[in-house]
C-alpha cells in the first residue's frame, strides 16, 4: 500500500494576495506485504484533474498554488502512482 500526506491538509492561497507561490511538500510511505514500511521519494507520479484549483508537480514533490487558480475546493483528490501496482489518493482542501 502507498500512503501520502501533504505537510498541511488545508492550503490557503495567499499567492493571490502577494504573488508568492505557496508550495507544500508531500511525504510518502509504502507498506509492504511483509509488514515493513519505507519512505518513498522517487518513482512517483502525481496528477490532479482540477488544475484550475491546484498545481501538482508530476514527481509528487509538492502541491503548488501560484495565484492563477480560478477557484477553491472543499475537497479535491491528488492521484499518486508508484510503478504499476501501488496507487493512492490524497484528499486536500484548498
Amino acid at each position: 500500500m502507498l500512503f501520502g500526506a501533504p505537510e498541511q491538509g488545508e492550503l490557503l492561497n495567499t499567492a493571490v494576495l502577494d504573488g508568492r507561490t505557496v508550495a507544500v511538500p508531500i511525504a510518502f510511505r509504502a507498506l509492504y506485504n511483509d509488514g515493513t514500511s519505507a519512505a518513498v521519494s522517487s518513482g512517483l507520479a502525481c496528477s490532479s484533474d482540477v488544475s484550475e484549483v491546484i498545481k501538482v508537480r508530476p514527481d509528487c514533490a509538492s502541491l503548488r498554488l501560484d495565484g492563477s487558480e480560478l477557484s477553491g475546493a472543499d475537497q479535491l483528490i491528488i492521484y499518486v502512482t508508484l510503478g504499476l501496482l501501488l496507487q493512492t489518493e490524497i484528499p486536500v482542501t484548498v
